[in-house]
């Protein structure tokens, strides 16, 4: 009883844009004011761009969850190196034209399978052929097998998109927004778009590229300026390896990395309009003008088949087949023979008009204390409202708009037995969600009879100071015999006797609701006409119960102000006439506003609706009782590819969570412009999939012979007609939907059915307000409407496969960034290199799909046989990597403490501690990091962005005899600044974090450097440093960091991971704990099989190796490092201009316990 309590109350009384086109400079609107975009000055200038351009710096990118299927721009962390772009002219055979149109080459060298991979793409000017803008609209081939989608999709009329067919799956916007003035030595090209990328989240992606392998330092100076002149970041770059160059150049026929050169484009955030989502010209995706049969696949439906043979003689049979198409309900709740009740329940007087519902009897007063008691949280319930007035209180029996996040609280500061003569103090607290304020309304609840009557301890009255301003009438009049109640103070004017569910967790789980409906059903009563009340919001602060407040002769409605209201509508000229003339719809005057109309809008108001007697499939718009909730729609247009088509008719499918099943459920619908796609009213018919078994019937059924039908067949099984009444100018914020056929609906009888939906899951209480006045200035009520509620958002997203409540996500689609190909682009005479004139599927053979092939024989006899064969098209990645069961490695590993969900070395013997921890190793992969966007910071493990490169640490191997975990070593980590091309060394001491008896002593360390900042890193989450004993050997040295060995093989590799967690603006990955690793070779370019190690023993300790990158060991510093006793032993440190040490730990302090420290062997 303290989980669940169902009140059962007998309610006597009736249940109830156009979006402005900016103002355009000449630079087009979709670059940011501030981008200086380069220009093509002549016919000469559009040859010189042409050739191979070297990706040298670039912005990491990875789509989490997507399935990356190769390297290349749009896949730029490990396992990719060695990027190039290949532009060639689409008109190669006439040097003489002004053509900027290329087919590109994106080219890269995957390091683990040792292979070049390549992706075609078209560069076409996105603005025309006229225009001198390097801004191109780019299509490609598919980087990702799942669709990315874009953060705040633009829109600009003017710009040519490509046709989404052939090679052309996915398409971005990128601008050149720095270069040298005859494209010989440099540019820099960065991606409109933007996407949610892993590692720099909201970032722009961009790409520097050069003529040459390894360009002058000067080159990276004047991108580096060309960057900061557009006001963009390039601290959060990383540099691209090119050493791999002469090895992978030995793969390619031609010798070259490119077959004919190596081109990059610089758009660094990849393209990824879906085909749902693209609007260009000449639509690619079928339209579908009436039947929406491929818009998703049938829900709720199974399919029977059975085959009966009979032998007809002459050894010859003959067979039949019947297919029986049964759909089921997921709606229809039936009661379980498996429920069981430890009370009884029987038949009341009081429940005849029902139907002879049974409720509870015989509880003894102890468990009615229990369950009258303490605060319950409205769950479900059966909506009602009573009165249109606006000082109307929300509570039980208004539980319509504006009343979400109901809850009662019953007196429990006495909890002697239920006493059948006590009235015991109530209060009904819930949201108002015009105003946001917290409603309250106070009452007194008690037994209506006598100890020794039946119903004694389970039938009660409520008396409390009303809901509405005037008193409810009941419609028929109600026994009160046998009573012996009666108001405590006359100001509580309501005898209301209820019926409700409740719940003590805001969030029931599913088996507490089932066991509300088993109830709901072992009473005889229906638990589809429930409602899953709104509990989004929650009051958090607790009642106080002041029993002089309770006594008062002051109401909530003492007041004497008029509560009349006159609603008043402005009509529209020509107005259908199927709408009532009261009615204010919106209008769309313009295309982009078509198009802002599209994406996910999520249901937050709604009229309950259910037919009696119709048998519901499903739950959705037009089943919106329990147990539906989280309703959601998403508008895709029908024209896609098309940008500049006014179209109106959409593809919608209707998304809602059953709470009873814990499942999605699913309904197609299109919605087609009601008076023809020249009509500018929102006035659409739609037909859709059938919610309802038994067709329900209109009533008042309208006739207009210029209403544009469906035709009812295939998916299309019925159709309704709904005007939007509301909605903010530009579609981005909310919008109301009223249906204009009227039914016979079991909650609000012959009302309008009114969806009110918003683009936020949890909007303002400002946009509710807004709706409300829509509604009223077309004449209708708000009243009887019910808040959706969106508790269950996580738990439903994660149901989805791709973690979004709707398949295709929750992004507002827009005529998007992307241009489109002509299919007419002139042919050269004679061509060198094919051309492709907006089709390159020849250019290079398709990648990183396979088809597979199987065929199955059945010998049907008479020497013959009969054969099916099915074709399977399988996508695989080369970017994901998986755990080999065949790598074995002398080393174990042990979870740690320092760490969450990666597993470290433990009991290395000191020789091979020693080993590991001398000489020279080269980062070749690590964590992309940078703490500091100043130029004084230094190159190193915890900088390795922009603008470092050629990274490597030197460890003192003076002396190799074993490891002494007392003894600090003398380190050096050494990069090269690409901005200056200096060496930058950065000094410190190694030496182990624990005593030689600690688990852990021979693989766990810490690093006292002098630091890579003129300032300290704050760690996220400061680290345990309890018994470790190190302490700086010198005071410079003030700057620590604890890395464990994670990977190790004699002369070939060392893996570290450092434990600190520090607030990396690389990285996005929300609560989880983000480590650093790097990976150390001695071969400045180690073999594939070192390689193909290092990543096993990543997987091996838990960590995803494509959340690393290819550190650049493209230049080598070949100055070897001598160890200089007294230079390490100075007390001036590389920030020493005006202090010596400006480095803090802002990790705990710990107390060094050991012996005194001896330096070196």
């Amino acid at each position: 009883m303290r989980t669940v309590l169902s009140l059962c109350v007998i309610i006597s009384t009736a249940l109830a844009c156009p979006i402005k086109k900016p103002s355009c400079s000449d630079v087009p609107k979709i670059c940011p004011s501030d981008w200086d975009i380069k220009e093509f000055e002549s016919q000469y200038a559009t040859l010189a761009f042409q050739g191979t351009w070297r990706v040298q710096m670039t912005t990491p990118f990875m789509v989490p969850g997507s399935e990356p299927l190769k390297t290349g721009l749009f896949c730029s962390c490990y396992p990719s190196t060695l990027n190039e772009l290949i532009f060639t002219d689409t008109t190669p055979c006439d040097d003489t034209d002004y053509n900027i149109e290329y087919e590109v080459i994106d080219q890269s060298f995957n390091i683990f399978t040792q292979t070049l991979e390549q992706t075609k793409t078209l560069f076409s000017p996105a603005y025309g052929k006229s225009s001198k803008y390097a801004i191109f609209n780019v299509g490609t081939e598919q980087y990702y097998k799942t669709p990315i989608t874009e953060i705040n999709p633009f829109v600009d009329e003017k710009l040519i998109r490509h046709k989404i067919e052939g090679f052309c799956k996915r398409e971005y916007t990128v601008a050149v927004i720095g270069a040298d003035k005859c494209w010989e030595e440099y540019m820099v090209l960065v991606v409109i778009n933007q996407y949610e990328n892993l590692f720099c989240k909201n970032d722009y992606l961009i790409f520097v590229l050069t003529r040459a392998v390894v360009p002058e330092w000067s080159t990276y100076s004047k991108a580096f300026d060309d960057i900061q002149r557009s006001n963009l970041n390039p601290y959060h770059l990383m540099s691209v390896d090119q050493s791999y160059d002469s090895f992978a150049s030995s793969l390619s026929p031609t010798g070259s990395l490119i077959p004919t050169g190596s081109i990059i484009p610089t758009s660094s955030s990849i393209p990824s309009i879906s085909s749902e989502t693209s609007i260009p010209k000449v639509p690619s995706i079928p339209s579908v003008s009436g039947d929406i049969d491929s818009a998703i696949q049938q829900t709720s439906t199974t399919t029977q088949s059975v085959t009966k043979s009979v032998n007809v003689g002459n050894s010859c049979s003959s067979s039949t087949t019947s297919t029986t198409t049964v759909q089921t309900s997921s709606v229809i709740i039936s009661i379980s023979p498996d429920f069981t009740s430890p009370y009884d329940i029987g038949p009341c007087d009081l429940y005849k008009r029902y139907n002879g519902g049974l409720i509870y009897k015989g509880l003894d007063f102890g468990t009615v204390r229990d369950a009258l008691s303490g605060t319950y949280y409205l769950s479900q319930c059966t909506p009602v409202s009573l009165g249109d007035s606006p000082d109307a209180r929300i509570g039980m029996i208004n539980s319509g708009f504006p009343a979400c996040s109901l809850q009662i609280t019953i007196d429990d500061s006495c909890m002697d037995d239920w006493n059948v003569n006590t009235p015991y103090m109530f209060v009904e607290r819930g949201m108002n969600m015009r105003t946001g304020s917290i409603e309250e309304t106070r009452g007194y609840l008690m037994s209506v009879y006598p100890a020794d009557h039946e119903f004694s301890s389970t039938v009660f009255t409520l008396f409390y100071e009303g809901y509405y301003p005037n008193q409810d009438d009941d419609l028929f009049d109600f026994p009160l015999d046998g009573m012996i109640c009666k108001r405590p103070y006359d100001f509580y004017t309501d005898t209301t006797p209820i019926i409700l569910c409740y719940t003590r967790d805001q969030i029931p789980s599913q088996s507490i609701m089932n066991k509300i409906t088993q109830e709901i059903l072992r009473c005889g009563f229906n638990p589809n006409v429930l409602v899953r009340f709104d509990q989004t919001h929650k009051i958090d602060s607790n009642y106080v119960f002041d029993s002089s407040l309770y006594e008062s002769p002051v109401t909530s409605f003492s007041s004497s102000k008029s509560l009349d209201s006159t609603l008043k509508s402005s009509p529209l000229l020509d107005l259908p006439k199927i709408c009532p003339p009261s009615w204010t719809v919106k209008t769309f005057d313009d295309q982009c506003s078509t198009i802002a109309f599209q994406g996910t809008w999520r249901v937050q108001m709604t009229t309950p609706f259910m037919v009696p007697g119709s048998e519901p499939l499903k739950t959705g718009l037009f089943c919106s009782s329990f147990p539906s909730t989280l309703n959601e729609l998403i508008f895709t247009d029908t024209t896609p590819c098309d940008d500049t088509d006014f179209n109106i008719e959409y593809e919608v499918i209707d998304q809602s969570f059953n709470v009873h099943t814990q499942t999605l459920e699913q309904t197609k619908t299109l919605f087609s412009p009601a008076y023809g796609k020249s009509s500018k009213y929102a006035i659409f018919n739609v037909g859709t999939e059938q919610y309802y078994k038994t067709p329900i019937t209109e009533i008042n059924p309208f006739v207009d012979e210029k209403l544009i039908r469906h035709k009812i067949e295939g998916s299309c099984k019925r159709e309704y007609t709904v005007a939007v009444i509301g909605a903010d100018e530009c579609w981005k914020e909310y919008m109301v939907l009223a249906v204009i056929n009227q039914y016979e609906n079991l909650f609000c009888g012959n009302d309008y059915i009114i969806w009110v939906l918003t683009r936020a899951v949890v909007p303002e209480w400002s946009t509710y307000s807004k709706a409300f006045d829509d509604i009223e200035k077309s004449g209708l009520s708000v009243n009887y409407l019910m808040s959706v509620d969106q508790s269950y958002d996580s738990f439903a997203s994660s149901l989805s496969p791709t973690g979004s409540l709707i398949p295709t996500g929750s992004i507002i689609p827009t005529s998007s960034s992307i241009p489109s190909i002509s299919s007419e682009t002139s042919i050269p005479k004679v061509p060198s290199i094919p051309s492709v004139s907006g089709d390159i599927d020849s250019v290079i053979q398709q990648a990183s799909t396979t088809t597979q092939s199987v065929t199955k024989s059945v010998n049907i006899g008479n020497s013959c046989s009969s054969s099916t064969t099915s074709t399977t098209t399988v996508q695989t990645s080369s970017v994901i990597i998986d755990l080999s069961p065949d790598f074995t490695s002398p080393y174990s590993l042990a979870p740690c403490s320092l760490y969450k969900g990666i597993q470290i070395y433990k009991s290395m013997d000191l020789a091979s501690v020693r080993d590991a921890l001398s000489g020279t190793y080269y980062m070749i992969q690590g964590s992309p990091c940078s703490f500091d966007q100043s130029q004084d910071a230094r190159v190193g493990m915890l900088n390795t962005g922009i603008p470092a490169c050629s990274l490597q640490i030197t460890i003192d191997d003076s002396c190799m005899d074993d490891w002494d975990v007392n003894t600090p070593y003398m380190f050096v980590d050494r990069g090269m600044n690409m901005r200056t091309g200096s060496i930058q060394d950065t000094r410190g001491y190694l030496m182990s974090a624990y005593p030689p008896d600690h688990e852990f002593s021979t693989t766990i360390f810490t690093l006292f450097s002098e630091g890579y900042y003129s300032h300290s890193i704050k760690e996220s989450t400061p680290l345990n440093l309890d018994e470790m004993t190190c302490k700086p050997p010198f005071e410079i040295y003030q700057y620590q960091v604890v890395l464990s060995i994670v990977g190790y093989s004699k002369g070939e590799y060392l893996i570290l991971c450092i434990a600190n967690q520090f607030n990396n603006p690389f990285f996005n990955c929300g609560d989880e704990p983000s480590y650093n690793l790097y990976c150390y070779t001695r071969d400045r370019i180690p073999s594939q099989s070192i390689l193909a190690n290092i990543n096993q023993e990543i997987l091996r300790c838990g960590y995803n190796p494509n959340k690393l990158v290819k550190i650049d060991q493209t230049v080598e510093i070949d100055a070897g490092y001598t160890f200089d006793r007294s230079f390490f032993e100075s007390t001036t440190s590389c920030w020493s201009s005006s202090s010596s040490s400006s480095y803090s730990m802002s990790s705990s302090s710990f107390s060094a316990t050991s012996s005194s420290i001896s330096i070196g062997c």
